[in-house]
């Protein structure tokens, strides 16, 4: 199964709450540039998953249209604080082949870690800049079921 995980855009740094923190106009274009690399190299994604915090949602939301996904479900347990093994549950519970799930720091590169280094502790390259994409060839959930295929980094100056 092949599933992409990414990091949200770039978002204001303060809202009334974390979950309410929105893109900044750097982190749109971070998310519509990803889509691009992404359809440049033919990567097929799917369907668009995302954290319930508004940011993700909002960098899922500009991917799918940018790359012509379908836009899924928010997935839970994957916000900043989430646990890692209450992630890979909720991850495998949700995705399908060509799935994209955009969530957040530190959560991601341990879930990457993870599944494609059989560490959450392993520093990830490249670093989960926002909006960086991690596509996975995934054979299943299981520590080290994974290996990275390809990354993707915006390069917006």
């Amino acid at each position: 199964m092949q599933l992409i995980l990414m990091r949200h855009g770039e978002a204001i740094p303060f809202a009334r709450t974390d979950a309410d923190r929105t893109l900044t106009p750097r982190g749109e274009a971070e998310a519509i540039e990803i889509g691009q690399q992404l359809r440049q190299a033919r990567v097929s994604v799917v369907r668009g998953h995302s954290s319930g915090y508004r940011r993700a949602l909002q960098t899922c939301q500009l991917m799918c249209t940018e790359i012509g996904a379908e836009v899924g479900a928010d997935i839970p347990y994957l916000t900043p604080d989430s646990a890692l093994d209450a992630a890979v549950k909720a991850l495998e519970r949700a995705v399908s082949d060509g799935d994209l799930v955009v969530f957040h720091q530190p959560l991601l590169t341990k879930v990457v870690g993870y599944l494609v280094y059989a560490d959450p502790t392993h520093d990830v390259e490249p670093r989960a800049m926002t909006g960086t994409a991690y596509v996975l060839a995934l054979s299943d959930f299981s520590r080290g079921g994974a290996r990275l295929i390809a990354s993707y980094q915006p390069v917006i100056s």
